[in-house]
């Protein structure tokens, strides 16, 4: 019986292992591909402060990285160098996710937008994970905080509270952006009036999408299902925030409405994919 538990916990780990490696890998070639098109991303496909140098104050980055970096092991206590407690965040459930949803939206949007990581100041201080930045106007359309729980968490309803308070005032607002000048990407800081949506993913369902996605091009079956499901709860926040819009007779701020208007837009008439797929996950 023990023989078998160990011989279970062995094939988990390394099962665990294998979709750890498949995402890095996938990952920096993404990377690879964003930053030789000029995007001011890092290997790990976020925002990448350092291109903020000659745009910030110098010492106002290096006080960011140097804040993060502090952040980091005090939540440990002091017990895990900084590169340790870097390699053990690379492999956590809700990394994991960050990284299959960045992979897939960038995989359907890819004709049309960008979909990349938030820097990691604006991760901490803005809890927003993704950008989608459309490439016709030059311009961050909306955020995405990705969550990998129980739909019925707590963790899960105070982020959709936390999400829905801001979708219905001033939206959320970021340090280091970007934008399209002239055709190319640029660094761009000071972003506000964002739109910014929470995507869940049960643990099951990301399993399942990690098992299905094998390239940055092919588009599986498996891998439409869980866009046209990601899809719909942003179509039900945009429905959500009208709806509050309306019964209390107070609209977002006018930069912030127009900016929900291009993202219903988007997602209700422009993607067409739900009448192509079953929307069973």
């Amino acid at each position: 019986m023990r023989e078998r538990i160990e011989s279970l916990k062995r094939f988990q780990k390394e099962k665990e292992e294998g979709e750890n490696r498949l995402l890095e890998n996938l990952l920096r070639k993404q990377a690879d591909n964003f930053r030789e098109s000029g995007v001011p991303v890092n290997e790990r496909l976020r925002i990448d402060m350092e291109e903020f140098k000659d745009i910030l104050p110098e010492e106002t980055v290096d006080r960011h990285t140097e804040r993060l970096k502090e952040v980091k092991i005090n939540q440990y206590r002091g017990r895990l160098s900084l590169e340790k407690i870097e390699e053990k965040e690379e492999v956590r459930g809700g990394e994991k996710g960050e990284i299959f949803v960045t992979l897939l939206l960038q995989k359907f949007l890819g004709d049309k937008f960008l979909v990349l990581r938030t820097s990691p100041f604006d991760d901490r201080k803005s809890k927003v994970d993704l950008l989608v930045v459309n490439k016709e106007r030059g311009e961050i359309d909306f955020a995405i905080d990705v969550s990998v729980d129980d739909s019925f968490s707590p963790s899960v309803g105070e982020k959709q509270k936390r999400l829905f308070d801001r979708n219905t005032h001033k939206g959320t607002s970021l340090t280091y952006g970007i934008r399209f000048e002239g055709g190319k990407p640029q660094p761009y800081p000071h972003i506000e009036y964002l739109p910014a949506f929470l995507l869940n993913l049960p643990l099951e369902i990301l399993e399942s999408g990690i098992n299905s996605i094998t390239s940055l091009k092919e588009k599986t079956p498996r891998e439409k299902k869980i866009f046209n499901f990601l899809k719909e709860q942003i179509e039900k926040q945009i429905d959500s925030i009208k709806e509050k819009s309306w019964r209390e007779k107070r609209a977002p701020h006018p930069n912030l409405r127009k900016k929900l208007e291009e993202v219903e837009k988007l997602v209700k008439f422009e993607l067409s994919l739900n009448s192509e797929f079953s929307k069973e996950i």
